[in-house]
């Protein structure tokens, strides 16, 4: 009897120990889980959120790339076209860089009656143009972006001809200062050579004839009209 209660007393313990690892096994075990399993959604959620990253500059840089490389603008770099007034004090070239970037300079000059050098006041701008509709193979509408006034308003200068001023003409763009606006005009008319006559407003082929630009049929001129004045400017013309 004696042996058996020093046997129970021997093995009593070591249960209760056994009982003990198997909790603190157990309960290691469940800790172990969790903080793979709290990593595991941790990292899913880090990959998911770079993954939209991703999926937001690709797409960003596709919008970028289909701006960026419309064929018009390759055929139109290189390319200065100019806009005149009909009594000719009113002048404005506009050369097109690479991809829709453009440079420009207005010219208003006034007429020194005293004799001595003309009076001008000048803008220098640039800005970029992209597509904003392919209406057929001959005919875009362009949309004016950043554009901004780069020459040094209020400075001023005398040259063998003329004495200069620069100002902020937004204006020169828009060609729309009848109204005593100032502001840059954003949406253009893009016709190539080949463009109908047929198809052209009365207003436009009114301003063409103007200049004395007098052709019939099919145009042989890359012409940029201003939406909101009809205004133009033409390649290929000083």
């Amino acid at each position: 009897m004696n042996k058996k209660i020093i046997i129970i007393g021997l093995i009593l313990p070591l249960l209760v120990s056994c009982k003990k690892n198997k909790r603190v096994i157990e309960t290691e075990s469940r800790s172990v889980e969790s903080v793979e399993k709290f990593s595991s959604n941790n990292n899913l959620s880090k990959n998911q959120k770079v993954n939209e990253k991703n999926d937001s500059n690709i797409k960003n840089n596709e919008e970028v790339k289909k701006e960026e490389t419309d064929p018009i603008f390759n055929e139109l770099e290189g390319k200065t076209f100019v806009y005149k007034h009909v009594n000719n004090r009113y002048y404005q070239t506009l050369t097109f860089g690479k991809n829709g970037f453009f440079n420009s300079k207005y010219t208003f000059t006034q007429t020194n009656t005293e004799g001595g050098p003309d009076y001008q006041s000048v803008c220098q701008m640039q800005g970029k143009f992209i597509v904003e509709n392919h209406l057929d193979e001959t005919c875009y509408i362009l949309r004016l972006t950043n554009p901004a006034v780069t020459s040094n308003t209020g400075a001023t200068e005398l040259d063998s001809n003329n004495q200069i001023e620069y100002k902020d003409i937004k204006g020169g763009l828009s060609l729309d200062d009848l109204n005593g606006e100032n502001e840059f005009q954003y949406l253009y008319t893009l016709y190539l050579p080949g463009r109908s006559k047929d198809s052209m407003t009365d207003k436009l082929k009114q301003n063409l004839e103007n200049l004395y630009i007098n052709f019939e049929g099919q145009s042989p001129y890359y012409l940029l009209v201003n939406n909101n004045s009809t205004a133009f400017f033409i390649e290929g013309l000083e």
